[in-house]
């Protein structure tokens, strides 16, 4: 992976540009470079569900409030029927997608994944958006498989894109602090590559409040961007807040406040981390 020459000419006017600019100036850019990459004048959506097939998971993110630990009373794994309800509740709905990711599970082989896509395809047929780059990884790891006989297995029996959950920030030291067992952001990286090369479209994620600087962030957008460079890679790219609620612990039954979520998010912030979210350039 390109190392990000942070005293660059280039870096240094980024976090200068986050630094300093108004929302209103950050906003017109942004439009500025909308109309340049798509000057046709046309917005899409699509309506699509988040499916959590399990909650365990041993990845101890420090942030988390969804996971818990092998054994715990509240952990689950949703049986392809539930999961087929969801769907079809969706479509009912006009929903045309799930994004459908869960925790480390280590208890869960790697051919209910394969039957679970092929069942999605046999009986609830819908574009299957499914496993992050930290899944896969953990997959790889855990069945003794690489990258891309993981992603090929899973798209012969029916993935057809790959989220960019676990991205969290791809600054190496931001990640040992909170997500150390997770997916290095080498290995994010890795794994989102290898996808396209393979032909699957991705989507990226950044979640800011971890205490990272705003030079973390630039970073992040930085080696998002060399991803996204190749035609038809990673189009969409999306920020979200850690929020400050998070267990201290797995069996915390509620949410505590966590040291690495920032205690104190101005909507100001929050709204020009969102505005810059899109990679420069």
């Amino acid at each position: 992976m390109t190392m990000i020459d942070r005293a660059s000419r280039e870096f240094r006017s980024y976090v200068e540009l986050y630094e300093r600019a108004s929302l209103l100036e950050l906003g017109s850019l942004a439009d500025q470079a909308r109309w340049r990459l798509h000057p046709e004048n046309v917005v899409t959506y699509i309506i699509d569900r988040n499916i959590n097939y399990t909650n365990v998971c041993v990845a101890d993110c420090k942030f988390c409030a969804f996971y818990r630990r092998p054994k715990h009373g509240e952990g689950y794994v949703l049986s392809f029927e539930q999961i087929g309800r969801k769907i079809d509740e969706l479509k009912a709905l006009g929903g045309v997608q799930i994004l459908i990711q869960g925790g480390h599970n280590p208890y869960i082989p790697f051919a209910w994944y394969l039957d679970l896509m092929r069942y999605i395809k046999r009986h609830h047929p819908i574009h299957i958006h499914g496993f992050s780059p930290s899944e896969v990884d953990f997959f790889a790891g855990r069945f003794g498989m690489s990258i891309e006989e993981v992603i090929r297995e899973l798209m012969a029996a029916g993935l057809d894109s790959i989220p960019g959950g676990g991205g969290e920030i791809l600054v190496q030291e931001v990640r040992d602090r909170v997500a150390k067992k997770k997916a290095g952001a080498d290995r994010w990286l890795e794994v989102m590559e290898t996808a396209h090369r393979l032909g699957l479209k991705t989507s990226v994620t950044m979640m800011y409040g971890l205490g990272e600087t705003l030079a973390d962030r630039v970073e992040h957008l930085f080696r998002v961007r060399e991803v996204q460079a190749p035609p038809g890679a990673s189009p969409p790219s999306f920020a979200g807040r850690c929020s400050p609620s998070t267990p201290s612990s797995s069996t915390s039954p509620r949410p505590t406040r966590s040291p690495t979520c920032a205690r104190r998010r101005s909507r100001a912030s929050c709204s020009t981390t969102c505005r810059t979210s899109r990679p420069p350039g």
